[in-house]
């Protein structure tokens, strides 16, 4: 058993009875090595078949200390749900934890396994790509505040991720050019964020190459069919149980939500 087992189980615990946490429960991680050791061990005690990963962006004055410009969590079957724009997808939250509406497009992978070791470029990445959504990760922990401990703790407890909704697919999405497509976030009927995706490899396009990286270091695989949502493009945008959302790309299609409390009965829409 390692010596930091006791709190992935908190943690796992935490999410199996759906009771949030007042304060993070164990010693925060020395670094970013330790918190993503966590993680894994919160993956591998997690009764769910893992389907994609989640990336986000870091700010500034920690890309020295992670060596990375982002970061990253898994997102397992039974939070992937799909929005064909004309429906209403509820997911589950913590009430007493924390929770964020993100907009983001979401990657389906292709074949993977031609991907050099090192040194990706951009072609090499598209090469992988099969499909972009438009879609919207809602970051969730179990902890209340979960940003008043810093960016580790949310590494830790699941990469701080909810849930994530595949919205209607981006046709031709190398010609539409993703960093064109303007994306609007309103919560409870008032506009929280609008803007576009940063171009090339700054945008999606980047979050895959950091993401191939990341886990071959961590000795975790990527797989044909997994998906990767790509991070934030309007902010994360707070919200709880109770709150509803719509989530526009514009040309593309509206993704309405509402975030409910997990220990209440929902239609998830799957």
């Amino acid at each position: 058993m390692s010596s930091h087992s006791s709190l992935s189980q908190n943690l796992i615990a935490a999410r199996k009875e759906r009771k949030a946490l007042a304060d993070f429960p164990g010693t925060l991680p020395n670094g970013p090595a330790e918190a993503y050791a966590i993680q894994s061990e919160c993956i591998a005690g997690w009764s769910d078949t893992l389907v994609g990963w989640k990336v986000a962006g870091l700010k500034a004055e920690l890309h020295e200390e992670f060596k990375a410009k982002r970061q990253s969590g898994p997102v397992f079957k039974n939070n992937l749900f799909t929005n064909d724009g004309s429906q209403l997808t509820q997911v589950p939250v913590f009430p007493e934890g924390s929770s964020a509406v993100e907009a983001e497009f979401v990657i389906l992978l292709g074949d993977v396994a031609h991907l050099p070791t090192s040194n990706l470029t951009e072609q090499d990445v598209i090469s992988v790509i099969e499909k972009v959504y438009i879609g919207v990760e809602i970051a969730g922990s179990s902890i209340h505040q979960v940003h008043s401990h810093g960016t580790l703790a949310g590494i830790c407890d699941f990469g701080n991720n909810a849930g994530v909704i595949i919205g209607p697919e981006v046709e031709n999405w190398q010609e539409v050019g993703l960093s064109n497509i303007n994306v609007n976030v309103k919560l409870d009927g008032e506009e929280v964020g609008s803007a576009n995706a940063k171009p090339s490899l700054d945008g999606p396009l980047g979050a895959l190459t950091y993401l191939f990286k990341h886990l071959a270091q961590r000795s975790h695989k990527v797989e044909k069919g997994m998906y990767v949502s790509s991070g934030a493009i309007t902010g994360a945008h707070r919200a709880g149980a109770g709150a509803n959302s719509e989530v526009s790309f514009k040309g593309i299609g509206t993704i309405n939500l509402k975030l409910v409390a997990n220990n209440q009965q929902y239609n998830s829409n799957q």
